[in-house]
């Protein structure tokens, strides 16, 4: 009886006993188990510009890198070309800024087409975290149509005690994408005053192109400057101002001169000055890198012309402005024409 009796408590006894070590285990186990671990999440957002682009000019890469969310600071990022064989052909590199997380660099394609332009996150141990691609256009330079005057805005001339000078408006209305180029010169006692400023009514940024020279002799107290406006916006009825620092009491003069097909980021190419009293006066050779105009204008202590070659532009108080294409890179000059013995101040812009 005893027998039977242990023979059929001890099944029972081993099951509970397996029950409560399962238990134990399983409890164990989940206690004290270790949290599983996450890499951060690096991501890369590629942008590229212009896009699409011309051959031989440059396209800026923009890559934004983030770790979780938040930019990412040390490392660097590597922008390369993915070929049609698979390689991978280094083109820049830069480190991302650590503000922004944007690592940015430039790249002159010299062939068109299609470009797989990647850019990869590598940190500071020399993993590579993160990439992106995009693909650029690279179409064949588009030729531009010659630099060609359009208009002249009349000159004036202002000889009171006044701190700014006028043109008198263009005839036409102004173009979209043209150039403006200012010519500017003044008479006054010392100390000798500047240009502050150029402006007109609708709001396009003028800068100096060279200057101001300033005469001698028979021009003396005289200062002549040339300003540009780049890619203009256009307007009706337009004149062009001239300010000066202060209000002086003194001759200004100034007229302006509208382009087509001029380079609208960077026109001016070179520049030249010249003072003199010479017959026939002349300011260069400089050289030039590309093809365009040749625009030039002088003062006189008497009177002056073109010299040959060049159109005139204005005649202003018997002074010259004129211009002349430059077909090909290369000297050019300018050139006037004047009895001798009497002085002179010549300027020429090379625009391109």
């Amino acid at each position: 009886m005893v027998d039977t009796l242990v023979v059929l408590i001890t099944p029972i006894l081993l099951l509970a006993l397996a029950g409560i070590l399962l238990r134990f285990v399983g409890c164990t186990a989940a206690q004290f188990s270790a949290a599983p671990s996450s890499s951060p999440v690096v991501a890369v957002n590629l942008v590229l510009s212009p896009n699409p682009s011309v051959v031989d000019k440059p396209v800026t890469f923009t890559a934004t890198v983030t770790s979780d969310g938040s930019a990412v600071s040390g490392g660097s990022v590597q922008f390369g070309e993915r070929t049609a064989d698979n390689n991978l052909t280094s083109l820049a590199s830069a480190p991302p800024d650590p503000p922004s997380g944007k690592a940015t660099a430039t790249f002159v394609f010299k062939t068109t087409g299609q470009h797989k332009i990647e850019a990869h996150y590598v940190d500071d141990q020399g993993h590579d975290q993160g990439s992106t691609f995009q693909t650029q256009q690279v179409d064949p330079a588009v030729a531009r149509a010659p630099i060609a005057f359009v208009q002249a805005a009349p000159g004036t001339t202002e000889k009171l005690n006044s701190i700014s000078v006028s043109t008198a408006p263009f005839p036409a209305s102004i173009s979209a994408g043209n150039l403006i180029v200012v010519w500017i010169y003044w008479n006054s006692p010392p100390p000798l005053q500047a240009v502050a400023s150029v402006t007109d009514a609708v709001g396009n940024s003028y800068l100096p192109a060279l200057g101001p020279t300033a005469g001698l002799g028979g021009v003396a107290g005289f200062q002549q400057q040339i300003w540009v406006a780049k890619n203009i916006t256009p307007g009706a009825n337009v004149s062009v101002k001239a300010n000066f620092a202060t209000a002086f009491n003194g001759e200004k003069d100034i007229a302006a001169f509208e382009y087509s097909g001029a380079d609208q980021a960077a026109p001016v190419d070179k520049t030249g000055a010249a003072t003199g009293n010479t017959q026939n006066a002349v300011v260069g050779p400089v050289t030039t890198t590309a093809p365009g105009i040749v625009f030039a204008a002088a003062i006189f202590g008497t009177t002056g012309l073109p010299g040959p070659g060049f159109t005139q532009r204005s005649d202003l108080a018997r002074n010259v402005a004129e211009d002349e294409s430059s077909p090909a890179a290369g000297p050019v000059k300018a050139t006037f024409n004047n009895d001798p013995l009497v002085d002179w101040i010549a300027q020429l812009v090379a625009i391109k």
